[in-house]
C-alpha cells in the first residue's frame, strides 16, 4: 500500500514561521518542495539569484536540523515532480501559498485544473499580505484607487490575522529511490568573476537573519526612520526589502512588531508596509497596470525618443552618480 503524504510546495517562502502552506500541510506527513518554475526562475537578476541561493540552503538547513526533514529541490516544473513521486506515495494534497500577479494567479488556475484531474487536492493559502485583495474594498464596495484613503481605511481594520507559529512537527518521508537534489543544481551562481563573494558578505539571507534585522532596528534605527530612509548616503532603512520578497519574514510579523513596539517611527515605517501591500493590491484589481497608465490620457504621453539619453540610463552615464 502506498504511503499517503502531503507536498508542500515553496515559493517565495522560505520561513518556518507564518507559514500557512508549511503549517497546514505538515499536519500529516509532507515532502517539501522547492521548483524553479515556482518562482520563474529564469527571469529572476542575477544578484536576486544569489541572494535566493543562500536563503534555500539557510532554509535546508533550517528544516533538516529542526526537523530533520529534507528540501527536494527541482529545475523543473511541479508536473515533471508528480511523475517522479507517484509511483513511490499518494499525495493527498498539495499546499502552496498564494501569489498576487496576474501571469502567477492564471497559471495557478491551469494548475488547479490539472491536479484535479491527477485526484489530488489543491490547497492555496494566504500568501504574503496584511490582507487579501478582494477584502479591502471602499464606501461604494469597489477597490480603492488612491492610497491616502486606502491607508487609512486599513488603519482602521481590527488588523491582519496574527502570524502563525511554526509548525509543531514535520514529518518528512524518506524514499531511497528518489534523488532530493541540491541548491547547487539549480546553478543560481555565477561562476567567474565571482563579484557576488563581496555583495554577501554584507547579508545573512536566513529566516533567522530577517528577524535579527528587524529586532535590530527596532533597537537603534526606527525612530530616525522618518528622516533617513530618504538620504541614500545614510543607513536608514530596515535593509528587509529582499526577505520580504522571498518570504523569510512576512508583513504579518512586521505589523506585530510594529503594534508592540508604538512611535512615530514604527507609524512611518509600517506606512511603507503597507505601500506595498497597496502596490499588491492595485495590480490585483488592475491586472494590466505594468504594461499600461492607470488612466487613459496618459496612453499618448509625449516620451522623448532619444537612443543616446537610453543608452547613457542603461550604462550609469546620467550625469548624476547614484544613477
Amino acid at each position: 500500500m502506498q504511503k499517503r503524504v502531503n507536498l508542500i510546495w515553496l515559493r517565495n517562502d522560505l520561513r518556518l514561521l507564518d507559514n500557512p502552506a508549511l503549517y497546514v500541510g505538515s499536519e500529516q506527513e509532507c515532502i517539501v518542495l522547492f521548483t524553479g518554475e515556482g518562482i520563474d526562475l529564469d527571469h529572476l537578476g542575477a544578484a536576486s539569484r544569489v541572494f535566493l541561493h543562500h536563503a534555500l540552503k539557510a532554509f535546508s538547513e533550517q528544516l533538516f536540523q529542526r526537523f530533520q526533514a529534507r528540501l527536494l529541490v527541482r529545475q523543473g516544473a511541479l508536473d515533471q515532480v508528480l511523475d517522479q513521486l507517484l509511483p513511490q506515495c499518494k499525495i493527498d494534497k498539495i499546499f502552496w501559498n498564494r501569489s498576487y500577479e496576474p501571469r502567477m494567479i492564471a497559471r495557478d488556475l491551469e494548475l488547479e485544473e490539472r491536479l484535479k484531474k491527477r485526484g489530488i487536492q489543491p490547497g492555496i493559502c494566504r500568501g504574503s499580505v496584511l490582507h487579501e485583495p478582494w477584502e479591502i474594498k471602499n464606501k461604494s464596495s469597489l477597490p480603492f484607487r488612491v492610497f491616502t484613503p486606502y491607508y487609512r481605511h486599513v488603519q482602521g481594520l481590527a488588523g491582519p490575522l496574527a502570524p502563525l507559529p511554526m509548525p509543531a512537527q514535520i514529518q518528512s518521508p524518506l524514499f531511497e529511490a528518489v534523488d532530493y537534489g541540491q541548491v547547487e543544481d539549480l546553478r543560481l551562481l555565477p561562476e567567474r568573476p565571482r563579484w557576488d563573494l563581496p555583495m554577501m558578505e554584507h547579508w545573512d539571507p536566513s529566516e533567522a537573519g530577517a528577524h535579527a534585522l528587524l529586532k535590530n532596528f527596532f533597537k537603534s534605527g526606527v525612530e530616525a526612520y522618518p528622516e533617513r530612509r530618504d538620504i541614500p548616503a545614510e543607513s536608514g532603512t530596515s535593509r528587509l526589502a529582499p526577505y520580504l520578497h522571498f518570504g523569510q519574514i512576512t508583513p504579518r510579523s512586521i505589523w506585530e512588531t510594529c503594534n508592540k513596539h508604538p512611535s512615530a517611527g514604527s507609524e512611518a515605517f509600517l506606512r511603507q508596509i503597507i505601500w506595498r501591500e497597496f502596490a499588491i493590491y492595485s495590480l490585483f484589481h488592475q491586472p494590466n497596470m505594468d504594461t499600461k497608465p492607470i488612466l487613459p490620457k496618459f496612453e499618448k504621453f509625449p516620451w522623448l525618443d532619444d537612443p543616446q539619453h537610453l543608452k547613457a540610463w542603461q550604462r550609469g552615464l546620467t550625469g548624476y552618480p547614484i544613477v
